[in-house]
């Protein structure tokens, strides 16, 4: 009976944990199209969709035409000036291909503002792949900005001018960003860059990137379903991914950049139409662009212009609160959770240290040897296009998953015979702290997702002498794999695909290592 009731408290710990986690994750309902004019409204937005996705829209083709044409209409009917700055621009080539040059034709519009500091900038290509409609690449991001420039025309001046950025050729090498930034005078003016784009069809919208703290604490104060991790910068990089974004980061401007990602079967493909995008998804991004653009308008000069690069650890917790602090926070965290470890390690008269060593080195080997054989066959067999449908691959995610977890505790079985359990749970204690030592040398974006836990689960272990505080151990352990693990699997999962599955299946590991230490019998009674 006793152990019936652990394991039904163990479960309910799962399962409350794990729904409170992702139904605060869910994505913002859809204001429809008869909503006040100063709010945003994806259904109107997937008007602008319809009309810019109805054919390719590379350089020079009729859908591009098209869509310049369009765009200038909306503009004009709005009472917006427009203008086209054409520029010819030299494609990028390898060395041993001869220069070849394209007309780029950027499209402007600026709303002017009421006071006379730096412009905000809102900036979205709409030129498409060559055989892609480019719905969610990048119609999406377009489409957001018409809308939001509509609602700011309803809703009147702000303090800041807007200026609004529809740049060409992104597609041939982010050529419409460089002619802006090396031949137009008001990028001369412009104070914050906020950067739209897509690599999918639906998903929430991440803070890919944001150039300071200044403006991450801008962020986190005004959006209100934010995904903001910085490790997506990390994966970002991982896809191969360049936006017009990059083009402004590199000439020192500041800004964020918001993209969704979920979603990559359609993404440069003739499939990537507008019924395949989700509204949510373009609610969630044009609500964020729409509430930065307020902000930011009656920010100071000082807050804007504060772009140090200075390092920062951010990741979004249940409820929307988005911690953030500067990597050096990292080594003082670190040696916290070292020092509660170490006074565990004391007080709960461990095994001998070459048991404990000899524990750690099962559960390493153990670690490799699961994630290593899954996703070697998982990498070999399974088709790229296969894993990039996010239906698909979210089967084979669990799937994969499982199996990791079996082969872990199969083996974890096998371990038993040689040495004991003590040893085996001291062995997880150090396997992590060296973990953790690890992230914090050469993953410092990533160091919360074993410093807290461990710090966390370390404090509650001290005190673990009866059932319940053993049960809070657990729910530690669950707490910290659901708030802060399952976002990074999923992440992971969607801009990585399972094309490079060691990172996303070494995160479910790792939600079994959590449980383990969680459970291990270091306490003098355990449930």
């Amino acid at each position: 009976m006793r152990w019936a009731r652990a394991v039904w408290v163990k479960a309910g710990i799962v399962l409350v944990t794990g729904l409170l986690t992702l139904g605060s994750f869910l994505l913002p309902p859809v204001v429809p199209e008869d909503a006040a004019r100063s709010e945003f409204s994806a259904k109107r937005s997937m008007t602008h969709v319809e009309q810019l996705a109805q054919a390719p829209r590379f350089s020079a083709s009729p859908g591009h035409s098209r869509a310049q044409e369009y765009l200038k209409q909306q503009l004009s009917e709005w009472g917006l000036p427009v203008e086209r700055h054409r520029l010819p621009m030299t494609l990028p080539s390898q060395p041993w291909e001869s220069d070849r040059s394209i007309m780029v034709e950027n499209i402007l519009t600026r709303l002017q503002g009421q006071g006379s500091e730096g412009a905000i900038l809102l900036v979205a290509h709409y030129d498409s792949f060559f055989q892609s409609p480019g719905a969610g690449d990048n119609g999406t991001g377009v489409a957001v900005i018409l809308e939001v420039v509509r609602a700011l025309t309803a809703y009147g001046p702000l303090t800041r001018d807007v200026i609004v950025l529809f740049s060409d050729a992104e597609e041939w090498g982010l050529l419409g960003a460089q002619a802006f930034i090396g031949e137009h005078l008001w990028a001369n003016e412009v104070a914050v860059v906020v950067n739209l784009d897509g690599r999918g069809r639906a998903g929430p919208v991440l803070l890919m990137e944001v150039t300071s703290p200044a403006l991450l604490h801008i962020f986190r104060r005004v959006v209100t379903r934010p995904w903001a991790y910085g490790l997506t910068s990390l994966f970002y990089r991982r896809m191969g991914g360049a936006t017009d974004f990059c083009v402004f980061r590199r000439a020192g401007f500041a800004g964020y950049h918001l993209a969704f990602v979920h979603g990559a079967d359609v993404y440069h493909t003739p499939y990537d139409c507008p019924m395949q995008l989700d509204l949510r998804m373009l609610q969630h991004m044009g609500e964020q662009c729409l509430a930065l653009v307020h902000v930011l308008a009656d920010a100071s000069e000082s807050e804007i212009t504060n772009a140090s690069e200075t390092k920062m650890v951010y990741f979004t917790l249940p409820g929307g609160w988005v911690v953030a602090y500067r990597t050096r926070w990292n080594l003082l965290l670190a040696g916290l959770a070292l020092w509660a470890c170490i006074r565990m390690w004391v007080e709960r008269a461990p095994s001998p240290w070459l048991h404990a060593l000899a524990g750690a080195s099962a559960c390493l080997l153990t670690a490799v040897v699961a994630v290593g054989s899954v996703s070697l066959v998982l990498h070999h067999i399974v088709p790229t296009e296969t894993v990039k449908n996010p239906t698909v691959g979210l089967v084979l995610l669990g799937m994969t998953g499982g199996k990791v977890v079996l082969i872990f505790y199969g083996l974890h079985a096998q371990w038993r015979r040689l040495l004991s359990y003590t040893a085996l749970s001291w062995g997880f204690w150090l396997a992590m702290t060296a973990l953790l030592l690890g992230f914090t040398c050469w993953l410092p974006y990533g160091h919360y997702l074993v410093a807290w836990p461990l710090l966390a689960l370390s404090l509650v272990k001290r005190r673990a002498t009866t059932v319940g505080v053993s049960y809070l151990a657990y729910a530690v352990a669950t707490l910290s794999f659901f708030m802060l693990w399952l976002p990074v699997v999923y992440l992971g999962f969607i801009m990585l695909t399972l094309e490079q599955p060691v990172l996303i299946l070494t995160g479910v590991l790792l939600g079994s290592w959590w449980w383990q230490l969680a459970g291990a019998p270091l306490a003098r009674h355990s449930p």
